[in-house]
């Protein structure tokens, strides 16, 4: 198995209030972005997604695969808000991953397990 773990601080997504934000747009995908500007404060979502894309690239470079854009792996939630890789360069092991994503304190963490 492998373990990626990866800590974001909420406050760096405090200032984007728009989800049209281009800075926004090179980090998250269209879905992921609708996702987050549905809660009454995007940045903890933000800062939770991003933290588990973090997670599943170290997870990724185990695996000799590199990731140059978070982008390229996509975080999404099922009905009831547990988050699931929907997308990355590395296909055959999307069903493989689990991720877990908490906030507290300021803090968004993630941790994401290969199995």
């Amino acid at each position: 198995s492998e373990i990626g773990v990866d800590i974001v601080a909420v406050e760096r997504f405090l200032h984007y209030s728009e989800k049209s934000d281009v800075n926004l747009s090179k980090l998250f995908t269209s879905d992921e972005l609708e996702y987050c500007f549905k809660k009454k404060d995007p940045s903890n979502s933000l800062a939770g997604k991003f933290a588990a894309k973090e997670a599943v690239i170290k997870i990724l470079a185990n695996q000799g695969v590199s990731i140059s854009h978070s982008k390229d792996i996509e975080i999404l939630n099922d009905d009831n808000g547990k988050p699931f890789v929907n997308s990355c360069p590395l296909e055959k092991v999307i069903d493989k991953i689990k991720i877990s994503v908490s906030h507290d304190g300021g803090f968004a963490i993630a941790i994401a397990l290969m199995e």
